[in-house]
């Protein structure tokens, strides 16, 4: 693909689960509406524009998705090469969020600049991230390989001042993060 400024959007289906709309919502009860079955797709997105691929998210592990009961088919890196994508082209993660069905796999790409809200990596590094409320949506080893970016400075910190896209092509927006 000849970078001629456009870009190309791809969004990968690589797990699904079936639950009911009680589990899934909050306070179903109050709609008093019946409960059904609903199937929930996960994706992953890919964007190319001839010279740099970015993902966005990566997902959930495979082991996080057995445990925690969903049908996965693929992995980013596994799913690339079908796309003509080498895994180790990809440049960019933009992670959208912390929960553990959007880092999973993160460690697939160990040279990717990871770009990710200053304060959501602040939230899931802190000490609140811990309380049960909040530790059942993430999984401790991915933002352990967070921490690890950000000290192998391959961490890009948006804020709201951040500019798009900007923030990809620099290290760090301006500051950086408390050591944790």
């Amino acid at each position: 693909m000849a970078n001629d400024g456009a870009r190309e959007v791809l969004a990968i289906r690589y797990g699904t689960r079936t639950t009911t709309r009680a589990e899934s919502f909050l306070n179903y009860h109050l709609y008093h509406e019946p409960d059904a079955k609903i199937d929930i797709d996960y994706f992953f997105w890919v964007i190319r524009d001839g010279s740099e691929t970015t993902l966005v998210d990566t997902g959930f592990a495979p082991a996080a998705g057995d445990r925690r009961r969903r049908t996965w088919w693929t992995t980013p890196a596994q799913a690339l090469p079908a796309l003509g994508i080498d895994p180790a082209s990809v440049s960019t993660i933009v992670v959208t969020h912390a929960h553990w069905d959007h880092t999973g796999n993160l460690y697939q790409f160990p040279h990717a600049k990871i770009v990710i809200s200053q304060a959501e990596y602040d939230f899931w590094t802190s000490p609140l991230a811990g309380r049960a409320q909040f530790a059942a949506h993430a999984e401790p080893n991915e933002i352990g390989y967070l921490r690890a970016a950000n000290h192998e400075d391959r961490l890009t910190f948006i804020t709201a001042g951040t500019r798009w896209p900007a923030a990809l092509s620099s290290s760090r927006s301006a500051g950086t993060p408390r050591d944790r």
